[in-house]
């Protein structure tokens, strides 16, 4: 026991308990919780080869490990042996039933008894090469793709495998699970070990299990047949791109590699358009979904329980697993759900066109300039303004434009839609922009608000205003988004104080081109740039307006010992009075 305590805080714990303190630790509170009592392993019957090992003989065991077989150690195929073999390597879920042990919290060493729908994960993470999972909190995600792992390097020759997860800490622990569950099996079912270390393992069949933090290097230049990742809604939104470019080509290039994403939401990013596009059968990815009632022993009770302690937000995101932006964002988190971004007909030079110009259309760039320098972006939003609903049509996006050649991008493709109308705000680089676009290119669709302001200077009152706009455009479908980024940047854009910016680590200047834009649709000139004539306050909230205007006043009750006509007669109901006969 000694030897154990001493090795507790090691991720590469070596659990030297011998058969009978390891039943003592199952036997506790048996009555309690159904499970399966792990049945005698270690033992020395070598003829009872399901339960046999060899851990006295030293020159079989691995740098003297008594749990690990080490290479090149041959037994005795007797032709039961090798029809249990066959058996498990052909039923991943009898070998994980009949021989994948784990820790149970309260009962010690017991076998894996998987609940049904853990059953069906690992039947489809074998049975599909993309694979991706959205569960809640607590239902032994890990564990099971643990078990798949274990038996997917036992049958297998020269395969690797790479665990991945936000963190490395939580990769090796992952990795530590696949570890613990081969030791406690039988000699016949063990390949010989040939590498055993904290962060990666090799076995005699050439395959490979290794542990790395997400990054975008993490698994460049290696060969996996399977990635798993873990907690991918978890990865930072701003890291997650280059890791994905570095890491889908790894798997993609073969033609039975696996790709394994398991995760619970966190947030409107990059997993929920993994997820989107699963479920809407848009990629090549099977979407599998645990729901917390799927676990036994959580009912409502529980959940209300669980909401007391947390939080029903909290609920509905780690265990009902809702896609939720974040909190406090200018969208309200149930719309930007139903935001759906649409694949480009187009990409020129880094402007995306959603739709490409109609004739008789009316089109507004809104221009939010930067200095090209690797930070900030400079963005071109165009909006076709014809008719309601209003639509972003095409989007400019480069945070390596100078801002001496932005102009010159503006007036291409602002004549490319129509002479659309351009307005820019004029903060920082924004100045020097519109005056070259105005005065020495001579376009002369640059809205102009007074002598030499040809555009708009983003300050407290403009972007308050345009906040408020922006929010009631998108939540009452006035204004339509179709791009991804802006929408990834929407589901970002929160409440900071007094004003509305992003969260910390990402970008807000799309969102804020469409601040710019809705400021402007606010203002009486905005119907010289569009065909409808309407004033913006009517069409937005033309239905609110009337359905106040039609609620019935309340009854006035008017008693002061005077007949009712004589004070009020049938003339003043025009004015909101009901005149209610007292006698």
């Amino acid at each position: 026991m000694s030897q154990l305590k001493s090795k507790q805080t090691d991720i590469d714990t070596k659990d030297y308990l011998n058969d009978e303190e390891q039943f003592k630790t199952i036997k506790k509170d048996i009555h309690d919780v159904e499970f399966i009592k792990a049945p005698d392993y270690q033992s020395n019957n070598i003829i009872d080869f399901q339960t046999y090992k060899n851990k006295y003989e030293r020159r079989t065991r691995y740098l003297n490990d008594p749990f690990l077989k080490r290479a090149n150690v041959r037994l005795g195929w007797p032709l039961e042996m090798k029809v249990e073999w066959e058996r498990c390597r052909d039923d991943v879920i009898y070998f994980i039933k009949t021989y994948m042990r784990i820790v149970h919290v309260d009962h010690g060493l017991v076998l894996f008894n998987m609940w049904d729908f853990q059953e069906d994960m690992i039947k489809q993470m074998q049975d599909n090469r993309f694979f991706i999972a959205k569960c809640p909190r607590q239902v032994g995600k890990s564990i099971v793709t643990a078990g798949f792992i274990l038996h997917y390097i036992l049958f297998n020759q020269e395969k690797s495998v790479a665990i991945l997860a936000n963190k490395q800490t939580t990769a090796m622990e992952i990795l530590d699970r696949v570890k613990k569950a081969f030791r406690y099996l039988p000699d016949f079912l063990q390949q010989g070990v040939e590498v055993w270390n904290k962060g990666d393992i090799a076995l005699e069949n050439g395959c490979k299990v290794s542990s790395h933090a997400t990054s975008s290097d993490s698994v460049r230049g290696f060969s996996y047949s399977m990635v798993f990742i873990d907690e991918v809604a978890f990865i930072p939104q701003n890291e997650w791109k280059e890791f994905w470019k570095s890491t889908y080509p790894t798997i993609s290039s073969g033609k039975k590699t696996k790709l394994i994403l398991v995760s619970t939401p966190n947030g409107m990013n990059h997993y929920y358009y993994l997820w989107k596009a699963a479920e809407e059968k848009r990629s090549n990815f099977k979407g599998f979904i645990i729901t917390w009632q799927q676990v036994p022993g959580r009912d409502e009770k529980w959940k209300l329980e669980t909401i007391a302690n947390t939080s029903a937000e909290d609920f509905a995101q780690e265990h009902e697993c809702k896609f939720l932006g974040s909190s406090g964002t200018l969208i309200k988190g149930y719309k930007l759900a139903d935001l759906k971004f649409e694949n480009p007909v187009e990409e020129i030079d880094k402007m995306i066109l959603m739709t490409l110009p109609e004739k008789n259309h009316s089109y507004v760039f809104s221009v939010d300039p930067a200095q090209g320098r690797g930070q900030d972006y400079s963005v071109i939003n165009v909006t076709d303004v014809t008719n309601f609903p209003w639509k972003q049509v095409a989007i400019y996006h480069s945070n390596t434009i100078s801002p001496l050649i932005l102009p010159t991008i503006i007036m291409k493709w602002a004549q490319y839609y129509n002479n659309a109308h351009v307005i820019i705000e004029l903060n920082d680089i924004g100045m020097l922009v519109a005056k070259e676009l105005y005065m020495d290119l001579e376009y002369e669709n640059v809205i102009e608000f007074g002598k030499n302001e040809f555009g708009i200077r983003m300050n407290k009152r403009v972007k308050a205003q345009g906040c408020s706009t922006l929010k009631d455009l998108i939540e009452k479908d006035k204004l339509l988004i179709y791009n991804k980024e802006t929408i990834d940047e929407l589901n970002v854009f929160i409440e900071t104080g007094l004003s509305w910016e992003a969260e910390n680590g990402f970008n807000d200047d799309i969102v804020m081109s469409l601040v710019l834009f809705s400021y402007l649709t606010t203002l009486d000139i905005f119907e010289d740039y569009t065909t409808n004539k309407k004033r913006v306050k009517d069409d937005v909230f033309g239905e609110d307006i009337n359905k106040i205007l039609d609620d019935e006043t309340p009854d006035i009750l008017y008693d002061d010992g005077h007949d009712i006509p004589d004070i009020l007669d049938a003339e003043d109901a025009i004015y909101g009075f009901m005149v209610v006969d007292l006698n």
